[in-house]
């Protein structure tokens, strides 16, 4: 089985322009949505309660951690900061400030997709505010907006070779969401390969020089380091709520996210599924110096997920089992029965298969899948926010799928969004 990935060409003849004033209507609607809100004064939501709660903490001049945050309080701190010269101090405020910041790593976004996947940087960085596990929090109080903007501001600094501003970046995130540590590991991974690959395969290994390579990235490992000994782990606050184990919940229902999300280029490259299925790669294993040739086909893959997921696949966290949720009730509904829990296989050839049919703009973006099952584990809760950075960078690093694909994806990222917000003000459920 091969695994084919190409470097997109830089498009510099492309003007910013079409961006940009997709971008100023993009900006213009979101704006007016959250002037709606702001018109119809709705009230907090869920984990807003807390995160508002730290804000104005920080407003009030109290600079203590508010018992129920996990997390380190740098997205507080920003949005107070801003709140406090700007004069806004109400939660319709702060999420105007939130909202800005999400607007802000679309641009982002964009400059990153130049870089990767040109052609497709105007409709893809559109998309990715649509993203639907992520679209319903723009408009709320979250963390999720200012972290995303840092990660992905890493990721240009990281395309552009400017480590110590991707470390930069990087610092700040991991003050917003300590968990954000997976993927400054998955970027310096990225960068030895790129390294590696560039200079060729008989490069010799000097460690010398490899540690100036890496000392950003070196730097920053071990300052986090330092901050879990004092800290006594990488949570804070409400720790007990969340601690980190492994956790096969988030894995199986990130595959029935990612089938659902992603619906368009699955349908697009549903052949090539097939195809890839059916081919079959040859495992060499040496035991006693015996050397023995085994079989190995992508079908055993998607067997081997499905089966654990069968065994294995409960939802037992306290908070899943909380009534009024999208993300609850869906994984609660189809354990319910063996029957509508095996109905899941589909999201999980999907997402498998995945892996090896869809094509990355560059060789080392594929060190990030294992990054990724390696996050999604380490939550016993299933959260569908967890997902976020996963998708945001994909978005980044997934080779163009075409024109019309690309703004079918829009699309129907906008739909499946504006189903979410219908559903919570209509049903009464929250994502």
């Amino acid at each position: 089985m091969e695994i084919i990935a190409q470097y997109s060409q830089t498009v510099s003849t492309n003007r910013h322009w079409r961006f940009f004033i997709a971008f100023g209507l993009l900006a213009l609607a979101a704006l007016a949505i959250h002037s709606q809100m702001y018109t119809y004064n709705i009230g907090l939501m869920i984990d807003e309660h807390p995160h508002y709660g730290q804000i104005g903490m920080f407003l009030r001049g109290d600079l203590s951690q508010h018992p129920s945050l996990t997390t380190i309080p740098g997205y507080h701190a920003t949005m107070a900061f801003i709140g406090k010269h700007l004069h806004l101090s109400g939660p319709n405020h702060i999420r105007l400030i939130s909202l800005l910041t999400v607007l802000a790593s679309v641009v982002v976004m964009y400059f990153c997709l130049r870089k990767t996947a040109p052609k497709a940087a105007l409709p893809r960085s559109l998309a990715f505010f649509f993203l639907p596990v992520m679209f319903p929090y723009n408009f709320l109080i979250y963390t999720h907006s200012l972290s995303m903007l840092t990660i992905i501001a890493a990721v240009y600094f990281y395309l552009d070779k400017r480590l110590w501003w991707c470390a930069a970046m990087f610092a700040l995130s991991l003050l917003v969401r300590q968990t954000n540590i997976i993927w400054v590991a998955a970027i310096a991974m990225m960068f030895v390969f790129d390294t590696w690959q560039q200079q060729g395969q008989h490069v010799t290994f000097q460690l010398k020089k490899w540690l100036i390579k890496l000392l950003p990235f070196i730097a920053l490992f071990s300052a986090f380091s330092a901050f879990v000994v004092i800290n006594g782990g990488v949570a804070i606050g409400d720790a007990n709520s969340h601690p980190v184990g492994m956790s096969v919940g988030n894995l199986y229902f990130y595959m029935f996210c990612f089938f659902l999300v992603f619906l368009p280029i699955i349908l697009r490259h549903s052949k090539r599924y097939v195809a890839v299925l059916k081919q079959s790669a040859t495992l060499k294993l040496e035991i006693k110096d015996r050397e023995y040739q085994v079989p190995v086909s992508l079908a055993w893959l998607v067997a081997a997920f499905f089966i654990g997921y069968m065994l294995l696949f409960k939802v037992v966290h306290p908070y899943n089992l909380l009534s009024g949720f999208v993300h609850n009730t869906i994984p609660l509904y189809f354990t319910s029965s063996p029957l509508l829990k095996a109905t899941w296989l589909l999201p999980i050839l999907a997402t498998v298969a995945g892996a090896f049919v869809l094509k990355l703009s560059r060789p080392s973006a594929y060190i990030l899948y294992p990054f990724f099952v390696a996050l999604l584990l380490l939550h016993p809760m299933i959260e569908h926010r967890y997902y976020i950075p996963a998708m945001g960078l994909l978005l980044v690093f997934l080779s163009d799928q075409g024109k019309k694909i690309e703004w079918l994806q829009l699309g129907y990222f906008a739909l499946l969004s504006a189903l979410l917000v219908w559903v919570k003000f209509n049903l009464g459920l929250f994502p």
